[in-house]
């Protein structure tokens, strides 16, 4: 055959040659592609393993943030209302019983904002409130009952007359009378939501 002429079986052998180097570049990067990918299911548990907290603290943070206002009381007879958070800030006033409700407003470190049913408001200690849910008589004197109203025999049968600033934690609540035990004597009946200060 003549020098410018080429084979048939030529063209076959550099046909065949190519798609050998078509598919072993297919077979490289197939297998690069399965490292990539292998690498990357081993890395993904790490990365997971740091979401839960941040989402958490998130969480917490937003908790915190939310749930202000709510209704507190306090939980010493007698407690030092102070114009900021801290000990070196002046006493603008004193609650001096067990069982104030109050407002709290904010927080700072170990120190919460309240402020009373008359509108006066603070800084005190953290451990010096409750959230136990209590009321204070803000009439001049009022009835504990044995029952929430009069309507069914012997339910209205009076245990004390209650003096204006008297205490008591909630034990339940109707729309018109709360079941309460008093801080002082630990008398328990009910008294007249109107004539008491639970929520403000």
């Amino acid at each position: 055959m003549a020098r410018g002429h080429v084979k048939l079986r030529d063209i076959y052998w550099v046909a065949i040659q190519g798609q050998c180097k078509c598919y072993n570049h297919f077979f490289m990067m197939t297998k690069f592609i399965s490292y990539v990918l292998l690498a990357g299911l081993m890395v993904l548990p790490l990365g997971l393993s740091f979401f839960p907290s941040s989402i958490a603290q998130a969480g917490n943070k937003a908790m915190v943030k939310d749930d202000l206002p709510k209704m507190v009381s306090t939980r010493w007879d007698k407690l030092n209302v102070r114009k900021g958070p801290g000990k070196e800030f002046p006493i603008v006033f004193y609650l001096q019983a067990k069982g104030i409700p109050l407002k709290l407003t904010r927080r700072h470190g170990d120190w919460r904002e309240v402020r009373d049913w008359q509108g006066s408001s603070g800084w005190v200690l953290r451990d010096a409130i409750s959230d136990d849910k209590t009321l204070i008589v803000n009439v001049d004197e009022t009835d504990l009952t044995a029952g929430p109203n009069g309507s069914t025999s012997g339910k209205s049968r009076l245990i004390a007359k209650l003096k204006r600033g008297v205490t008591a934690k909630i034990i339940k609540c109707q729309p018109q009378w709360c079941q309460v035990q008093t801080f002082i004597g630990g008398r328990t009946g009910w008294l007249r939501v109107l004539d008491t200060k639970k929520d403000f």
